[in-house]
């Protein structure tokens, strides 16, 4: 693959989690867990040519490290599937929060925000055109929220899950997302804890949400 030195808009991020599998007690040389978030730019990006999406993504990251130290009990992490991973929190939250969190901590005004918002939202609509164009009515983003919520990795994720995050917080509040975030690990079922957290199913916020998201996504 030939290097594009034209590139100056792009980054890849990545989360990771990484433990001293062996340590000498004797010698204090147990260092414990450590999280680490990193982002990859063009060698010739600076924060000027870099548009609102790319330049929060050591955020995004960051806050999935947060997201995993929780999920595993701050213990170290063990091999579990993807599907226990998405039972102990659904990936249009995991992305959604991730990608609500980064926005709204890394900018420092709302046009910069709704920039990186509409980033999101132009994404979906191009990797995934007939699932965006057929959300015409409330019910039409609940069904595709459902079908999102198994083992789905995908650009719907992040626009969908980020407006879904905006009215989840809009109305109940930041301290009940933080706890929702704290509380989750692989060893409870999402919904059950969502529940006991909102006073509400996913299905539910799901439907309320829906106007929401509809809008923000035809506007």
């Amino acid at each position: 693959m030939a290097k594009d030195t034209s590139e100056v808009n792009s980054a890849y991020g990545a989360p990771g989690t990484f433990y001293n599998s062996e340590c000498s007690v004797s010698t204090n040389q147990c260092t414990g867990p450590a999280g680490h978030a990193g982002a990859a730019y063009p060698s010739r990006a600076t924060a000027a040519t870099l548009d609102q999406s790319n330049l929060v993504v050591p955020s995004h990251e960051l806050f999935h490290v947060m997201q995993d130290f929780y999920r595993f009990n701050g213990k170290p992490q063990y091999l579990v599937t993807e599907e226990v991973k998405d039972l102990s929190m659904r990936p249009v939250f995991r992305e959604g929060g991730a990608t609500f969190m980064a926005l709204s901590s890394s900018v420092t005004d709302f046009a910069q925000y709704e920039e990186g918002a509409t980033f999101y939202k132009n994404w979906a609509a191009k990797e995934f055109a007939a699932d965006i164009k057929g959300l015409n009515s409330p019910d039409d983003v609940v069904s595709l929220l459902v079908k999102l919520e198994r083992l789905d990795r995908s650009a719907r994720l992040y626009g969908l899950g980020n407006y879904l995050h905006e009215w989840l917080i809009a109305n109940h509040g930041l301290d009940k997302f933080i706890s929702l975030t704290k509380k989750h690990n692989v060893g409870k079922e999402f919904n059950e804890l969502f529940t006991e957290t909102y006073g509400m199913s996913l299905k539910d916020a799901y439907t309320k949400a829906a106007p929401h998201i509809l809008e923000r996504i035809k506007a």
